[in-house]
């Protein structure tokens, strides 16, 4: 018997419909309360508020997928994966606490300071502390110009860098 697909809610393919055209910009009363919305891209935003609503863990791993393909464009959705990563760990769940790590590590530097306030929280357990470390090593070893991440990480997780 053939493998069972997941088929995507339609509300999950209309929100990537949505943010690939840019729709739902912020009204200028949003941008004034949170300047942070001044430079940010409407489609970042649409995907950010799909990650804080949508419970299902298929819509929330594309989710994901869309933002590490947008890389450092996707800066802002930062304090949003980092709660979701570490609710996952907590749970003793995988679901999403892979692809949410593969996006901090295609956001790249901007994620660098939240990463390095995870691992030094002691209060965190220490699997989500390692998944802050993964992250740190593979955006300190990544070929890409990153210097500024590179000095950042590098004293949490030793010379080698891998």
């Amino acid at each position: 018997m053939p493998p069972r697909r997941a088929h995507l809610p339609l509300s999950f393919l209309a929100t990537l419909l949505l943010a690939g055209a840019h729709l739902g910009a912020a009204t200028q009363e949003e941008k004034d309360s949170h300047p942070s919305l001044n430079n940010e891209d409407p489609a970042v935003r649409k995907l950010i508020e799909t990650l804080k609503t949508e419970k299902g863990a298929v819509v929330r791993r594309g989710t994901l997928s869309v933002l590490a393909n947008l890389g450092p464009k996707a800066k802002s959705a930062v304090p949003v994966i980092i709660p979701l990563m570490k609710a996952e760990r907590e749970q003793g769940s995988l679901d999403l606490d892979f692809p949410a790590q593969g996006a901090l590590v295609c956001i790249g530097a901007d994620a660098v300071p939240a990463l390095i306030q995870v691992v030094e929280d002691v209060k965190n357990t220490y699997l989500f502390r390692f998944s802050a470390i993964d992250a740190l090593r593979q955006i300190a070893s990544n070929r890409v110009p990153e210097a500024k991440a590179r000095q950042v990480a590098l004293p949490h997780i030793g010379p080698s860098g891998g």
